[in-house]
Parts: C-alpha cells; structure tokens; sequence
C-alpha cells in the first residue's frame, strides 16, 4: 500500500505541474479543444484514484471541476478568466492536499466550499489563499523524515534507454562467453570469476531494468477495489480475475494505458454485466465476471479485458451514431457488425440515457484508442449480443528482456515467449493421442480435444526428424484458448533481448521481433498470439455460464458445432460431434466378430461395441479390403466404435439442423458446402451402445463354491474386470450368493435365482436375477459401484 499511495502522489504531482500550463494555454485559445480535453483527464484520473485511496475531500474538489469543464465541453458554458482562476485554486489546493499526503501531515483546516462554489458563473473573483503549514500530528512522521525516505532524481527517459541498451548488450556478451566456455571444457580459474561476473551482471541487469520496467501486477492491484466500489454503487455483483501480473513493461506504458484500462473497466460494469435479477433471468449465474489477462511476446504486451455481460448493441450502437451525425444513414447500412462495433472509440458516443458519476458524459473509449495509438498502440473490440465483449489491447516495447524458449524447426532456430508455454510434451508420449483428420491435426492430451499446428507447415518449411520424434508444445493464449505447436526439436530456456523488426518482416504477421542466442546467432521471435488468430484458434468470445437446456440449439447455431464429416458404409455423408471422437483407428477385418446379432471389436485389450455396419455386411467387407476405419467415440465414461469407409475433413458447422423421421440415430441433417451431412446422435448411439466400463479400481467379488460358479460365473466376473474374493475373506465388495443358500445380511449382495420365473413370486422375482441373464447381472454390480462410490 505504501509503495500505491507513493506512485499517486508522484503522479497527482506531475499531472498538476503539466496542467497548469494546459490551463494557462487554454485560457489564452479557449477554442483549442485538446487543452481542454486534457484538462478535464486530469481530473477525472485524480478523482478516480481518490475513490481507492479513500481522500474525499481531493474527490470533491476535482468532481467540482471535472462537471464544470463537462459543460464547457459540451457547449453549455463558455470559457472566462474567472473560471480559469476558480480551477487555478483548485489546482493549488490539490497540490497542498497532495503535499500533505507525502509529508504523512494532517490536511488543511480550510474550508474548501468557497473553491468549489467560485465555479459557479455569478461568483466574484477569487483571491489567492496561502495556507499556513500543515499540523504535523503528534508523534507522526515529519516532512524531513519522509524526504529522506522518498530520495529520488530525475533522469532524462534518453539516458536511461542508453543504460537499458548497455546492458542489454552485456547480457548478450554475457551468454556468448557462457557458450564458448561451455565448449572449452571445465577451467576452475575461469569458471569461478565468470560465475561472479554473471552474478553482478544479473543483479545489475535487474537494477536498471526496474528503473523503466514495473512489473504491470502494480496496475492490477488497484482494480478490485475499483470493481467492487463501482459494483455496489450500480447494486451489481461482480468479480474480477486476474492473470499475467508478473509481466513487466515500461513505467511510462503503465501510466499511459492506467487511465484507458479504468475506463474499459467502467463500461464493462456500467454497460455490460447485468444486474443479478436480469441475469438470472437470462440463465446466467447472479455473478458477473469480469477477466483481465496480459501475456508478452516479443516487443509487444496483449491484454485482454473479458466480460459475461449483455455485449454490445450492434443497432443501438448505430442509431446513436446517426443521432450524433458520426454517419450518415447510408452509410450505417453498408457497414459490417465489426465496423459497427468499432464506432464505440469514436469521440462523444455514448450509449448511455443519462449522465451519472460512472459514465454517459461520451468521454471514454476514444480517450483509449487516443491514449494507446499516441504510444503505437492498438485496440479492438469483439462482442456477442447476450455473452459478453471482449477488449484486445496491443501495446508495444521497444526494449525488454523476457524468458524465452528457443526450438528449431527445418534445420533453423526460433524463439519464442516462455509465458505461453503451458506443457512440453512428446509426440511419442503414451499421454498424447494425434490424428489427422483431411486438412486438420488433432490432440487429445489430458482429456481435451485440441487442435494442432505444425511450424513447419506455418513457415513454408521441411520437417527434419520423424514424426514421432517430434515434440508438442501446448500453448495458452491470453484469452484462455490452448493448442498444440508441432516442433522438430526443443532447446533451452534463457534470458532474451527482444530488440524490434523492420516493418516488412512484422508484416508477415509471423515474428514479433528477433535475439541473439548464446552463441550470438541471431534469431527472429515467433509471434504466437497473431499464429494463433491467423489459424483461427482464438475465440472471440466466451461463455462460462450455463443456458438453460431449451435453448441447446439456439446456443448451438450462434456458437457453432465442430465436427468430423466421414462416409459411412451405407455410403452416406456423415458427422459426428468432434468432442465425442477419441481418436482415429485403422485396425483389421480378423479383429471384428459377430456377437449375439451385433458386432464387436478387440482392440488396446478391451472387447467394444461396433456400429456402423450391418452383421450381414461383415463376410463381404473383409472380401473387398484388409482394414477398415473406425472413429473410437466416447462419452467419458463409456466406449464404442463406429466404422467408416473415409475420414473426409474437420469443420465447423454453424448452419441449422433439420430433424429426419425414421433414424433414431441420426440428431438431423445440414449443408456441409452444399452437401447433405446427417449428423449422428451421440446420446441415442451411447444410450443403446454404450459399452459398460470397467472398474477403475480392483473391485473384489465373492461367487458361490459350486461348480457351476466356477466354470460358467468365475469367467464372467473377471472379464468385466473385478478380482475374485476367497471364500474365506472378512469382506467383499460385491456377494453373489443363490437362491438356495443362506448368506449373512450384506450391504452389497446380489441373489441369483437357478430357473428364469416360473416357480417364483412377484416378491422374488424383483428381489433376484436369473442367473444367465448376464446383462442384469453385470447392470446390477455396475449400480453397486456407482452407489458406492457417491
């Protein structure tokens, strides 16, 4: 908290010094908008910050003016030398206030009313006032003591560049070194002052890199407390999630884009999320979220600012442009939903019916885009009408020192940022499942479904090891989505200067900015998150909140249904959903037998279900060919395959699904590229398919000592996976006893009856199973587990 209230001080100090003279600059051109625009930024920063500091009276002094310079802004006062001075005393008295804060001083005793009421028009001239000292408090901190404990310089931003410049090329010096000695061999009386040497460096490296560098968590603290102030003044719930606060950028960075992320932050309380009874009403928890994620790469810092809310108007939006004479009508209708939803940076839009103490003044987004180009900077906006918006803010670096991971792909050596880095993975790995599918790779690693790329393939360039030989890398992008990169080899993780490109290379959209390795190669910098968007991994918007189950397909047509298309054996154009498919199989026609009217592979030591082909149909199919495809589907619990002649693409489906009579198997049809796609149902092929799972743990059983139980009961309980019990054992999990034989009260018996119904009551026949009615038997153990286990 201290090192806070030190940076607000700092800060009030440095917008007061730059404002006076915008002020005096104004007061000579009241027409010059851009003093007055910067003018009234101050205060409205400096009335923010105050809400999180709790100084009530620097709020009210700096609310005062911000509403008076409104009006001046919006044409409803005109500008005089007397309300130049009004705001020139509320200036100096903040700077009093501001004064008293550092020095840890009581404030003023003077009354601050006649500041505040000497904007009005009718008031006469205000005469300067000079405030005695600040009371110092007894046994409280004296201004002495605080100057020496805020010792500080000023430097010139050039010097400290060419000291951040030095350094930078010592470390480079430094790695060099490191990889010639390395090659030399162990040299005891070198190794140790080099060690020492690369100590210091390093402490020095960090000394000068904080000198311009912070690291952005400083920014992130004060926004939960803006959150929840803003939430409960609006009678909103609203939490806030943050991630990537130990990436580090330029001090000056951090002051430019403060103000822009306070604004965005506001909206996205104000405008966005719901008050709970409208989102419950809509099927979202009471909660709003609201997510903040920053990731480096290269020369350049993302940040994302996520929310749940309602999204954004695309009409309203456009109506309040044309109101506001932004565009013209004609205009409005050849503009796209993107192009509209940009509007919301335009100067004075504002979607808001009233003016209040959070927004509807129209200043805001356009100081944000203002802000963040003056540095080189970006931003853009993507939202869907009832999920949420999201706010992608670019920010570039022209120096900084990240940890990256340096990989090589066709024989030649990239980097890239460590911070995307979620898992290095083997391709080889028993835990990674990759497939092809058409155009698309696929992974399933640690239960998800992911999409795959392949350097090689991205760069234009040759493998050079094996497939299986290659290593995955899984990458998180700032917005939450995860793929695999496909690499040919992984090297090492360092310490890397990211200096920037020629406009040409970023241009490809490829690199974001290049380094020198240890042995002073240089080598470009892979600019992961535009990778990513380029190949449409990023989402533009997600949806953490249920809906309620009547509105499935509505979800499913804004949302979209990726699936894999095949051609089924009856020769039929087919798709199933791509989170039902666990991989794809080619096993041959000798592993596939009849059972009990059905089909039934062995495949990976388990005995599955086969769909997909008639009994009828199997005797010509290992005529005409060896192998066959399968797709292995599975609903997380339980298993099935289904057989296909060709595995065709991977796509998204956003089109609707028309119900067909006739098929329980098939959920509807679609046009897939003006072809008719039947989409198969995953809950009715499961529901009548779906193999029973195994135990996943060694369940025990105990079966009657008969001969019977031995040679027909014993096989069948072990096939299902369970461990028979001796007969002798304290405890079973499941008892399996006749209908003849007297067994003590257990938790977990199952009675077998030795003739189907004839010859039993009502009473028996519920309370028993036939004993060769396998399915009930291996139903009713499965319940015992399930029932156990809750």
């Amino acid at each position: 908290m201290d090192d806070l209230l030190a940076d607000f001080v700092a800060e009030t100090r440095e917008m007061l010094e730059a404002s006076e003279g915008e002020l005096i600059a104004w007061e000579k051109n009241p027409g010059d908008r851009t003093h007055l625009d910067a003018i009234f930024r101050f205060f409205h920063t400096v009335k923010g910050n105050c809400g999180f500091f709790d100084f009530p009276r620097l709020e009210k002094l700096s609310h005062a003016a911000e509403d008076v310079l409104a009006a001046v802004r919006s044409g409803q006062r005109n500008p005089d030398a007397a309300l130049v001075t009004a705001i020139l005393a509320i200036i100096d008295r903040i700077g009093e206030l501001n004064d008293a804060i550092e020095a840890g001083a009581e404030f003023p005793v003077d009354d601050d009313h006649r500041l505040i009421a000497a904007l009005g028009e009718d008031e006469i001239e205000i005469v300067s006032e000079n405030t005695a000292p600040a009371h110092e408090p007894e046994n409280g901190p004296r201004a002495s003591d605080a100057a020496v404990a805020m010792r500080s310089i000023r430097l010139p931003v050039e010097l400290l560049d060419r000291v951040m410049s030095g350094v930078s090329d010592m470390v480079l010096a430094r790695n060099d070194l490191a990889h010639r000695l390395n090659q030399a061999g162990t040299q005891p009386t070198i190794d140790g002052p080099f060690e020492r040497l690369s100590t210091i460096l390093t402490d020095v490296r960090d000394a000068i890199t904080r000198m311009r560098m912070q690291r952005i968590e400083t920014l992130f603290n004060a926004f939960p407390r803006l959150v929840r102030d803003l939430s409960a003044e609006l009678g909103k719930q609203v939490m806030i999630d943050l991630e990537g606060g130990d990436v580090e950028l330029d001090r000056e960075m951090i002051e430019m884009i403060r103000d822009p992320m306070t604004h965005i932050i506001r909206n996205a309380i104000d405008h966005g999320i719901e008050k709970p009874a409208d989102r419950l009403q809509a099927g979202k928890h009471e909660i709003g979220m609201l997510s903040i994620t920053a990731r480096q790469s290269g020369n350049r810092i993302s940040i994302v600012i996520s929310d749940d809310g309602r999204g954004l108007d695309e009409n309203r939006i456009a109506e309040k442009a044309v109101a506001n004479g932004l565009i013209s009508a004609e205009q409005r209708a050849s503009l796209s939903r993107e192009e509209i939803l940009q509007l919301v940076f335009t100067p004075g839009l504002s979607t808001a019916e009233q003016v209040t103490s959070v927004s509807g003044r129209g200043v805001g987004l356009d100081v944000v885009r203002e802000n963040l180009e003056k540095v080189g900077g970006s931003i853009r906006v993507t939202s869907t009408a009832g999920t949420g918006s999201l706010f992608f803010l670019t920010i570039p670096l022209t120096l900084s020192i990240i940890t990256g991971l340096s990989i090589e792909t066709g024989g030649q050596r990239f980097a890239m940022p460590q911070s995307y880095v979620e898992e290095i993975v083997p391709m080889s790995a028993d835990t990674v499942d990759y497939s092809r599918v058409g155009d698309s790779a696929l992974v399933t690693f640690r239960g998800q479904r992911i999409r795959c790329l392949s350097l090689a393939e991205i760069l234009g360039v040759e493998h050079t090891v094996a497939e299986q030989d290659r290593s995955l890398l899984m990458l998180r992008m700032a917005s939450g989505d995860i793929f695999a990169l496909s690499v040919d080899q992984i090297h090492n993780i360092a310490d890397m200067v990211v200096k920037p490109l020629p406009a040409a290379i970023m241009n490809t959209q490829l690199y974001g900015g290049s380094t020198l390795m240890d042995n002073g190669v240089p080598v470009l910098l892979l600019d992961i998150p535009t990778i990513a968007i380029n190949a449409g991994l990023v989402s533009e918007t997600r949806a953490p909140v249920a809906r309620p189950t009547g509105e499935a397909e509505a979800r499913r047509k804004a949302a979209g249904m990726h699936a894999v298309l095949f051609t089924g054996h009856d020769g039929r154009h087919l798709g199933v959903r791509m989170e039902l498919v666990q991989r794809i199989e080619t096993i041959g026609f000798s592993a596939i037998e009849p059972a009990g009217g059905s089909l039934r592979c062995a495949i990976d030591g388990d005995i599955l279900p086969l769909v997909g082909m008639a009994v009828q149909d199997l005797e010509q199919a290992k005529i005409d060919q060896e192998k066959t495809r399968l797709l292995r589907l599975s609903d997380g619990v339980n298993e099935l395959l289904y057989a296909v002649c060709e595995v065709r693409d991977a796509t998204l489906i956003t089109g609707d699904l028309t119900p067909v009579d006739g098929d329980e198997f098939i959920q509807g049809v679609t046009l897939v590229d003006d072809r008719m796609v039947h989409i198969l149902d995953g809950h009715a092929l499961f529901s009548k398919f779906g193999a029973i799972p195994k135990p996943t743990r060694s369940w025990t059983c105990q079966i009657p000592d008969n001969e019977w139980a031995r040679n027909i009961l014993e096989p069948l309980i072990e096939s299902a996976g369970y461990e028979l019990a001796p007969m002798d054992a304290e405890h079973a999990d499941i008892v399996i006893a006749m209908d003849d034989e007297a067994v003590s009260p257990l938790p977990h018996v199952i009675t077998l009856r030795s003739r189907p119904d004839a010859e039993y009551d009502d009473e028996m026949r519920s309370a028993s199973i036939y004993r060769y009615d396998r399915d009930g038997l291996l139903s009713a153990m499965h319940r015992i587990r399930k029932e156990a286990s809750r």
